[in-house]
């Protein structure tokens, strides 16, 4: 069984580099790209306070405009759903229990919705494979970020609506082994 796409991407998006700049620079003209996992981003959280000394992407960045749905990859139910309000955090965010083709449970993370996507929602909802859940949040409440959705899994139940999007370059070996790589449900789309 293949997963559904979180967000729809033209075939073409590109995978962008971030390592330099900020998001906007590494995006540039373009509405849609890719954000890769395992990205050492040392300009892109420069000056954050939320993230001294983490550089290191931990989940995978999908462009495209404020407003595009956000859909499940997978059946599951919703397990969390904040707004993470500070500058350069996550903004509107979602956490979703989904079992895996493998039939292991792995926790993913929707984050950088919009406020409109935490309306009606209810710990325990049960979601279904390509279920609309929520959209993408402009900058006003993403975090401040260029319109996105970070999908970020886990193998480990968050305790809070949240996960460490970046690590620490010395962190990075340990925290892989805790949050998988998004290639897992997204398929080879970089």
């Amino acid at each position: 069984m293949a997963y559904h796409s979180p967000v729809q991407l033209p075939k073409d998006a590109p995978p962008l580099i971030f390592v330099t700049g900020s998001l906007e620079a590494g995006l540039g003209k373009k509405i849609f790209g890719i954000g890769c996992y395992g990205e050492n981003r040392t300009e892109v959280y420069k000056g954050l306070d939320t993230h001294e000394g983490r550089t290191v992407h931990m989940g995978d960045d999908l462009f495209a405009p404020a407003g595009s749905p956000v859909f499940a990859v997978a059946d599951g139910r919703l397990l969390s759903f904040t707004d993470n309000t500070a500058l350069g955090d996550y903004g509107p965010t979602l956490i979703i229990e989904h079992q895996l083709n493998s039939g292991k449970v792995v926790y993913a993370l929707y984050g950088h919705l919009s406020r409109k996507s935490l309306e009606g929602k209810e710990e325990g909802q049960p979601v279904n494979a390509g279920q609309k859940i929520g959209e993408i949040g402009d900058k006003s409440v993403n975090g401040g970020w260029a319109a996105h959705l970070h999908l970020q899994l886990s193998w480990i139940k968050p305790e809070v609506c949240d996960m460490p999007g970046v690590v620490a370059p010395s962190d990075f070996e340990v925290a892989k082994k805790t949050y998988l790589r998004p290639r897992s449900v997204l398929g080879n789309i970089y």
